[in-house]
């Protein structure tokens, strides 16, 4: 019974060997050292930014090394599609991984809008279009029983709304104190400043949305006097414009030195950032931040 465990353990041990020796180039090899391929794992994807003349995507990936072996450095090569038509080539940064773990490979996709209308002539008779992110990683290896090279693939498609979007203040003004409000400052030592504000934010594309809600800081005369956000909004019967309405108290005590030459009769510069959180059906990127960014003079 000894003599049969010890050939037992003998074989356990020596044939492996056996196998790496007299075959290294055979797929028992390759197992042994590779396990499972390496992939790609998109996180997310959403707008990065939107400009008068582009927009801007933002791809939240990394590779996953399941090999037993370093990935050394490379890059990932990716063509560039629109409803299935190449529209140009992109590529990341360089990037490593190591054996058995993960790297971060972050990409930001810009689109002109000149070059989009090569394929979609019209943009505001049309709902949706597809993106195409098609291509790979290779890296070079040089480990027996590995091939000479491992391709990564990397492939995304999504279907976006077809949105160029233009965002206005229709109005702003501020409330001077009613009487209800001065009574009570008698006992709150705060006397404050209404602030109502309308905004309109438009598409010129064809996608029909609605703006979920409205995320803000506003500053006046240079200082951050309050944050808010507000829900208040109305949709037009198209879908391709929303009003958005900021009813507000500027806190008089925290940002008298801030709006003092307003409260004296003269004007200040005002400057309104955010984002509108933005809505669409029908497409993948259903989801849309939209940033903002308003400046302009305000008084009584």
């Amino acid at each position: 019974m000894k003599k049969y465990f010890q050939l037992s353990f003998l074989m356990l041990v020596i044939l492996p060997v056996m196998l790496l020796v007299l075959l290294p180039g055979c797929s028992v090899l390759q197992t042994l050292i590779a396990g499972s391929a390496p992939e790609f794992r998109i996180k997310d994807f959403s707008v990065k930014e939107f400009n008068i003349d582009s927009i801007t995507f933002h791809v939240d990936s990394e590779l996953i090394n399941n090999l037993h072996v370093p990935l050394p450095q490379s890059i990932l090569k990716l063509d560039l599609n629109v409803n299935d038509q190449r529209l140009s080539a992109i590529q990341s940064e360089p990037f490593s991984v190591r054996a058995g773990g993960a790297t971060p490979v972050p990409l930001d996709v810009k689109i002109g809008y000149i070059d989009l209308y090569k394929i979609v002539t019209s943009l505001s008779l049309i709902e949706s279009f597809k993106v195409g992110l098609n291509g790979s990683a290779d890296f070079p290896m040089s480990v027996p029983g590995l091939p000479e090279k491992v391709s990564v693939p990397f492939n995304l498609e999504k279907t976006v709304p077809s949105f160029v979007p233009d965002i206005s203040i229709d109005s702003i003004q501020v409330r001077r104190p009613d009487v209800s409000s001065i009574a009570g400052a008698l006992f709150t030592g705060e006397i404050p400043l209404g602030l109502d504000l309308d905004l309109t934010v438009k598409n010129k594309g064809g996608a029909p949305f609605s703006v979920k809600d409205l995320g803000y800081t506003m500053l006046l005369g240079g200082k951050n006097v309050f944050d808010g956000k507000t829900s208040t909004t109305e949709s037009s019967k198209d879908g391709k414009s929303s009003k958005v309405k900021i009813r507000t108290d500027i806190p008089l005590k925290e940002s008298v030195k801030s709006i003092l030459p307003m409260l004296q009769g003269n004007s200040i510069n005002y400057q309104l950032k955010g984002n509108a959180n933005l809505k669409f059906g029908g497409v993948d990127l259903s989801d849309v931040k939209l940033p903002l960014d308003k400046v302009g003079t305000i008084g009584f």
